[in-house]
């Protein structure tokens, strides 16, 4: 759970993640540099397992994931955001469904995203072959804020692309469908805080931006570049190009109004 002055909502967060039916857990917070009354919030977070690490300064949301990968002993890792808010059985459905289905190495489960004045249930695709494709479309295939992910996923392919503040869920799991095997659990296991609405129109550039960038990061090839075959453009590089400018303010744009406006028509609606 990396956070950055989410203090207002930090202890929902982690009330849920004490309130789980599944007991057997430790919970790693990263406080990446926040400057509000963070640090007074996780001072009354006494649960012995729950780990607090403070940053003297904000690092970004990928590296401070990356450095709660670093220290985490568990065999599944439970992506836990700050701002959101799991369902008490989260833990417990997704541990018996990985340990019963040994080919499935991410599952996740429907989000409940919700703002002050709008509500919006996200349905994902449950089988591994939609999923699969949707990550091929470039869309994301599953809710990664509600995924639980065994730990061995990220020792053999790496962790979260540090250069993303954005879109840096879509790159690790488009990158990751390419190997693994995905599922959804067909209900809710999360509720996800979300500026459904003007505020989501509002910052559509940065993270349009963010996203293609992490469509083509997602898309190399690892092994050539590992072997010196190209150079890997830098997200300022990527971002100068005419068509990336072009798509930003055209495709993206249009998705990012046809996104708000079923969000505010409709109580839930199929990402497909």
């Amino acid at each position: 759970m990396p956070t950055y002055n989410k203090a207002a909502v930090l202890r929902q967060a982690v009330d849920s993640i004490l309130a789980q039916t599944c007991v057997d857990w430790e919970l790693l917070i990263v406080d990446d540099g926040s400057t509000d009354d963070t640090a007074s919030v996780l001072a009354g977070c006494t649960d012995p397992r729950i780990i607090v690490q403070s940053l003297p300064s904000n690092i970004g949301r990928s590296a401070a994931r990356n450095l709660a990968l670093s220290r985490a002993r568990g065999r599944y890792i439970a992506i836990c955001d700050s701002d959101d808010v799991s369902a008490p059985s989260r833990f417990e459905q997704q541990v018996a469904f990985l340990d019963s289905q040994p080919d499935v190495d991410v599952v996740s489960g429907y989000i409940r995203a919700f703002s002050e004045s709008n509500r919006a249930v996200m349905i994902f695709p449950q089988d591994a072959s939609s999923i699969r494709r949707r990550f091929e479309r470039g869309k994301m295939g599953v809710a990664h804020g509600a995924s639980m992910v065994r730990a061995e996923c990220f020792t053999h392919l790496g962790g979260y692309c540090e250069e993303l503040s954005f879109a840096e869920d879509f790159e690790l799991f488009r990158r990751f469908s390419r190997q693994y095997v995905f599922r959804t659990l067909p209900e809710v296991l999360l509720d996800y805080r979300h500026q459904l609405g003007t505020a989501a129109i509002r910052h559509w550039a940065h993270e349009s931006r963010a996203h293609r960038y992490a469509l083509y990061r997602s898309s190399l090839d690892r092994s050539s570049l590992d072997a010196g075959g190209g150079r890997v453009l830098t997200l300022d590089e990527f971002s100068r190009q005419w068509r990336t400018r072009a798509a930003v303010y055209t495709l993206d744009l249009l998705r990012s109004i046809h996104f708000n406006l079923r969000a505010r028509l409709f109580s839930s609606y199929v990402l497909r």
